[in-house]
C-alpha cells in the first residue's frame, strides 16, 4: 500500500510529494496455528486487567517503601551515585519513547513499523517505561521498591506482549510472523538497525506523548522531597 507524504525540503518552502511505503495489510485471518489462541485483545484476560494488576503491585510496594528505614544518608556519596543512575534511567527512558513515538505514533492500527526503534526491538514504548519505573527504584533507595517492579515485567512479558502479538498475527498474518523472526521481542539487535532518512511524524501522537511525559517529570522531584522528609524523625517507620 502506497501513500504520499508532503516532505518540505531543507532550505526551501518547497512541498516535495514523496512515497510512503508501508506493509501491504493482508486479510485478517488467523494464520496456522492460531486458531486455539484469543484474537480479540479484549478475550485475553491478563490483557484487560493488566494495568490494575499492575498498579496494585507497584502503588503497594511504593507505599510500604515509604515506612521502611533508609540507611542510606541523603547527601553521602552512595545516595549521590543512586541518584544519578535514577536520572540516567528516567532520562534514557523518556528518550527511548519519544522516538518510538516519532515512528508509530497514530500508525499503530494501520500498518507493521519496522524501523527506527521498532528495527531493534520489538516493543521501545515498553522498553521506555521499564526504564521510568526502575529510575523511580533509584530515586527511593529502597530494594523493595524495586523488588517490585519484577512481577508487572513477568506480567508484561509472559501474559500482556504474548496477547498483543497474537492480536497482530491475526490482523496482519506472515507480514508480521517474519517481522517477529527478524526483530527480538525485548533484547535490542543494534547490528538490524534500519531507518529513512525523513520521517512522517503524527502530530496527534507526539502530542500524547508530551503528555504523557508531563506527567511523569514530577517523579523524581516527589522522591527527592519524600526522601527528604523520609530523615525526619517524625516521618513513620514500620520496619
Amino acid at each position: 500500500m502506497h501513500k504520499s507524504a508532503s516532505l518540505i525540503t531543507p532550505g526551501s518552502n518547497a512541498i516535495v510529494q514523496e512515497p510512503l511505503v508501508q506493509i501491504p495489510l493482508p486479510v485478517a485471518t488467523a494464520p496456522p496455528g492460531l486458531a486455539t489462541h484469543p484474537a480479540h485483545l479484549k478475550q485475553s484476560l491478563i490483557y484487560r486487567w493488566r494495568s490494575v494488576i499492575c498498579s496494585i503491585i507497584v502503588f503497594g510496594t511504593w507505599g510500604i517503601s515509604l515506612v521502611s528505614g533508609s540507611s542510606i544518608a541523603m547527601g553521602s556519596w552512595p545516595e549521590r551515585f543512586l541518584t544519578a543512575c535514577g536520572w540516567a534511567c528516567f532520562t534514557v527512558g523518556v528518550f527511548i519513547r519519544f522516538w518510538a513515538t516519532l515512528y508509530i505514533g497514530g500508525r499503530k492500527s494501520t500498518s507493521i513499523i519496522c524501523q527506527g526503534p521498532y528495527s531493534i526491538t520489538r516493543n521501545p514504548l515498553y522498553w521506555g517505561t521499564m526504564l521510568v519505573l526502575v529510575s523511580q527504584g533509584f530515586f527511593y533507595h529502597n530494594l523493595i521498591f524495586a523488588l517490585g517492579l519484577i512481577p508487572p515485567f513477568f506480567i508484561y512479558y509472559f501474559g500482556v506482549i504474548p496477547a498483543e502479538e497474537r492480536h497482530l498475527l491475526v490482523k496482519f498474518g506472515d507480514d508480521y510472523r517474519a517481522y517477529c523472526e527478524a526483530v527480538p521481542r525485548i533484547g535490542p539487535r543494534f547490528s538490524r538497525y534500519r531507518s529513512p532518512r525523513e520521517v512522517v511524524v503524527s502530530m496527534r501522537g507526539l502530542h500524547a506523548e508530551t503528555l504523557r511525559v508531563l506527567g511523569w517529570i514530577w517523579l523524581p522531584i516527589l522522591a527527592q522531597v519524600i526522601n527528604a522528609l523520609r530523615e525526619t524523625p517524625n516521618w513513620p517507620r514500620l520496619f
